[in-house]
């Protein structure tokens, strides 16, 4: 069953996601991430502890379990497609062909 992450982003590792620049995210693995999976990235600001408003979904094509971060927490590799829009807490995916899905 496809499901929709939504996960904080800093904005260093939000601008290239979210232009298409950057193809993967490394995350903890504390959500049982699935190939088929869509992430919304929300860019966060540490210092102020708050949402930019800015956002940007991806789909997990591929990923791969890696060696613990040093704190000892799990981590793993997710290969991660082109970014598309989100709005109103909808997905608004466009595929190969060009047609727009909406997921929710």
């Amino acid at each position: 069953m496809t499901r929709i992450h939504d996960l904080k982003s800093h904005p260093q590792n939000f601008e290239p996601q979210s232009a298409g620049t950057k193809g993967h995210e490394v995350r903890t693995n504390d959500r049982d991430y699935q190939v088929g999976d869509y992430l919304v990235l929300r860019e966060w600001l540490e210092a102020t502890k708050t949402y930019t408003g800015r956002n940007v979904a991806v789909r997990i094509e591929a990923m791969r379990i890696l060696e613990s971060f040093p704190d000892g927490h799990p981590s793993v590799y997710l290969k991660t497609t082109r970014p598309n829009q989100v709005q109103d807490g909808k997905i608004y995916w466009h595929d190969d062909c060009g047609c727009v899905n909406v997921i929710e």
